[in-house]
């Protein structure tokens, strides 16, 4: 099945809407419908950052979920911040990462190297990368299988979670950033991009004439030799 991507956001320049310091409040993503909610400005050379030092800073945008397995991915530098997220929520007019009832699942990545995958203030998984580099851009996928119900956080895609089963406690949304602003974070704390990915589940039918059309070639296979 083809992947559908919902969101798509790279937060390039381009010298009117989006400028070095300007805000990313109401405008709309590269790609996609919907406007970002949001108290991020942009950097100095792209990419999105805290408004002011050691602020917490979130964007937020709303779609309409197809009932996939969503993955959304964000590329980020952690240096000052507290930690960097992406994640999950039910509506993108609520910025508390931790209200489990709105946020449903996210993952973080620290200055450190430690990580996190945790829905609102429950923690999945957690655990620490080996050779990290805070000043380094680290690629952040979260990836939500609804019809299985299993959760995964991937790092410069390596599966660092693991399968986990999470049950969510709402239907999601809404999906996002968050950089932790832990009262140190300047604007070397970056979200570089953003995006939100669907991959549509085989219908079941599809999945029957496969079979079948692989049991006949093996038939097949089998006649020829004997």
């Amino acid at each position: 099945m083809h992947a559908q991507t919902l969101i798509s956001d790279a937060f390039d320049l381009n010298g009117t809407t989006r400028t070095a310091g300007g805000n990313l409040n109401g405008l709309p993503p590269e790609v996609g419908s919907g406007t970002w909610y949001s108290n991020a400005k942009f950097g100095a050379n792209g990419g999105v950052t805290v408004k002011n030092t050691g602020v917490d800073t979130f964007g937020l945008i709303s779609f309409t979920n197809p009932g996939a397995a969503l993955t959304a991915q964000a590329s980020v530098i952690t240096v000052t911040s507290g930690w960097i997220s992406v994640g999950f929520q039910h509506s993108s007019s609520n910025s508390n990462w931790f209200d489990s009832s709105n946020s449903l699942l996210f993952g973080l990545l620290t200055p450190t190297g430690g990580w996190q995958l945790k829905s609102g203030a429950t923690l999945i998984a957690s655990g620490v990368l080996s050779n990290f580099t805070s000043t380094n851009p680290y690629t952040l996928k979260l990836v939500y299988n609804p019809t299985t119900a299993i959760a995964d956080l991937l790092i410069n895609d390596i599966n660092v979670s693991g399968d986990r089963s999470v049950t969510l406690s709402n239907s999601i949304g809404s999906s996002g950033f968050f950089i932790y602003g832990n009262g140190t974070a300047t604007t070397s704390s970056l979200v570089e991009d953003f995006s939100v990915v669907a991959v549509p589940e085989p219908s079941p039918k599809l999945l029957v004439v496969t079979g079948l059309l692989l049991g006949m070639l093996i038939l097949r296979r089998g006649c020829l030799r004997s």
